[in-house]
């Protein structure tokens, strides 16, 4: 495989044996030559003579050659043109040592020109000086190679870097549109590498980055190239697939289920047992004319679009992703400026007890008052703030206001807030998060964490701890959406969970039938047995309501009992309770606000 990571130059080697080509078609000349050779002492020569340019170019092709000596003239051919035609067929890592028999200032420049390391004459050349030439050629074309394959290739992998990689690319689009075949480009980026980082350290990072390459090197073909991007991203570049784009892609997801296969396989780095995955983003161009900088936009928008699938999966672009990043980005720009315009707002959802219906807490739901778009539900915005990293400030900013909230409504046992997978694992999140409760003097019981299952499964050990460092300062976590996912019973024994809620999924249809009311009763029990409180989420009936409270359910919420409202809403409304004035919205006309 093409990736340059196999054996280039990192450090000059020493110079003790040098092997050695003479082109000169006069003997005498090789006699000179080879007495030269004989009186040096400081290298090991092997010398070989050959007669012509044809002689030379073949030597070259098949033998190892450390310089090349030739005369001024060999017969009626040029040796000023022979080392020209040397660089030409891709000898220029080669130095040559040009023979003259005066000093001329056009051979000097025409020489140089032409790549001719040193030029010597032969009448005024010693052994002592052959053999200084012949150390000063050889050295300063390896400190030019080390610096060119330094130039272009990942100093911690090996290889092809970006600079490399666009040179290949370019090559590949150029074949592409001359023979119309379909090429590949696969950008790949790490899964959860960041985690690795922060837990492990950045040398073993490192290293799982130096055995990622070589296992993504080991597949493919020879004139496949894999490049490292920068950070945890590498890029796959496949040619020559055929002109049948179908075929094309099934040969492609046969190499990114490789990739992912050898990625998804266990690292032992240091004794440590790391596991990682990657998504793959992945765009096939033939005679389209796309510019590079396009194709690895394209790859990119598809990379993210299977991270946001669930990480761990290849996509191939189209051109909707396109118009939906337009789209992201125009958001994305818009939420940046939402905080600091007070664009954004904490609603609290009540949640009541099961027996009468009192309130005990509530959760918090955001919402985004934009200026053009009216009201702007989290189910459209908040991907954007995890993907584009705005999510950490906007959290921060909830939990806040939740502890404001907390503060001035002492009736509510807790408020719960919802807290994303990427701002919970970060190593600072118990720090900020305990800073923020102890400046606003908040009591720590009273805040309650709800984390899913699709946030914790990735790194369940990570996020064990994180609860623990947590909990012991107070703060208590509830599993969301429990029962959407296959893992749910498993997060549930093995992490230290105060609250259960049951996902609305399961209580639309509750009181429909007999099986959905004996598995909700089961979630239940369960959770009782576990000593954890249970809340139902999206009670919308009296039905629902009466076969929950039956079962023994701790907590209810839903427009059964209260919709979503501003903290002043909350406010009038836990007054109206606390008089006993009962309100129940008209759920036909309720306007739903999702979380």
């Amino acid at each position: 495989m093409d990736n340059g990571a196999s054996s280039g130059p990192t450090e000059i080697e020493p110079i003790d044996m040098v092997r050695v080509v003479l082109l000169e078609d006069d003997p005498a000349c090789y006699e000179f030559v080879h007495s030269l050779v004989a009186g040096s002492y400081g290298i090991d020569f092997y010398l070989d003579w050959v007669t012509s340019s044809a002689d030379l170019f073949d030597h070259l092709e098949h033998e190892t050659t450390d310089a090349v000596v030739m005369d001024c003239h060999v017969g009626k051919e040029c040796g000023v043109n022979i080392a020209r035609n040397m660089a030409d067929r891709g000898f220029q890592h080669i130095p040559v040592i040009l023979f003259t028999d005066v000093t001329d200032r056009d051979i000097d420049l025409a020489a140089m020109d032409a790549g001719v390391t040193d030029y010597l004459i032969k009448q005024e050349t010693t052994a002592s000086m052959f053999e200084r030439s012949l150390r000063y050629a050889i050295r300063q074309k390896r400190t030019e190679a080390m610096v060119s394959y330094q130039a272009l290739h990942d100093g911690l992998t090996g290889l092809a870097n970006r600079s490399l990689l666009q040179e290949h690319l370019k090559r590949s689009m150029a074949e592409a549109d001359r023979s119309g075949q379909f090429h590949a480009l696969l950008f790949i980026d790490l899964d959860n590498f960041k985690t690795v980082n922060d837990t492990l350290g950045h040398s073993i990072g490192d290293d799982l980055l130096v055995e990622v390459a070589q296992r993504i090197s080991g597949i493919g073909r020879k004139e496949d190239v894999v490049a490292r991007f920068g950070g945890d991203e590498f890029v796959f570049l496949m040619g020559n697939l055929g002109a049948n784009e179908s075929e094309a892609k099934h040969a492609v997801n046969r190499v990114a289920s490789k990739i992912k296969h050898v990625t998804c396989t266990p690292f032992d780095i240091e004794e440590h047992n790391v596991t990682v995955a990657c998504s793959i983003g992945i765009t096939l161009f033939n005679s389209d004319g796309a510019a590079f900088s396009e194709l690895l936009k394209q790859s990119d928008i598809a990379m993210y679009k299977a991270k946001n699938d669930g990480k761990n999966q290849a996509c191939f672009f189209v051109d909707e992703m396109e118009k939906t990043l337009v789209r992201d980005m125009a958001m994305v720009a818009d939420l940046r400026q939402a905080l600091e315009r007070n664009e954004l707002e904490c609603f609290l959802q009540p949640i009541v007890c099961a027996d009468d219906t009192s309130p005990v807490a509530a959760e918090v739901l955001l919402r985004w008052h934009h200026p053009q778009l009216g009201d702007v539900m989290p189910t459209q915005f908040i991907r954007c703030a995890e993907q584009y990293n705005l999510i950490v400030g906007i959290e921060q900013w909830v939990i806040r206001q939740a502890c404001l909230f907390l503060n001035r409504l002492p009736e509510l046992e807790f408020i719960s807030v919802n807290i994303s997978a990427r701002h919970f694992l970060r190593p600072d999140f118990t720090d900020v998060v305990y800073g923020i409760v102890c400046a606003s003097q908040t009591d720590p019981r009273r805040l309650v964490f709800e984390l899913t299952e699709t946030q914790l499964i990735e790194d369940s050990a990570g996020a064990r701890f994180k609860m623990m460092e947590l909990a012991q300062r107070g703060i208590r976590f509830a599993l969301d959406d429990f029962g959407t996912g296959y893992s749910s019973v498993y997060l549930l024994k093995n992490l230290p969970f105060d609250i259960v809620k049951i996902d609305k999924s399961f209580i639309d249809d509750v009181h429909l039938s007999k099986a959905s009311e004996t598995f909700v009763a089961a979630i239940i029990a369960m959770g009782r047995a576990l000593g954890q409180t249970i809340i139902a989420e999206g009670v919308e009936t009296e039905a629902q309501h009466a076969i929950l409270n039956r079962r023994h359910c701790t907590l209810l919420q839903g427009f059964r009992y209260a919709y979503p409202m501003s903290f002043d809403e909350c406010v009038g409304w836990l007054n109206d309770r606390a008089d006993d004035t009962l309100v129940h919205p008209d759920i036909s006309t309720a306007v739903r606000l999702n979380r």
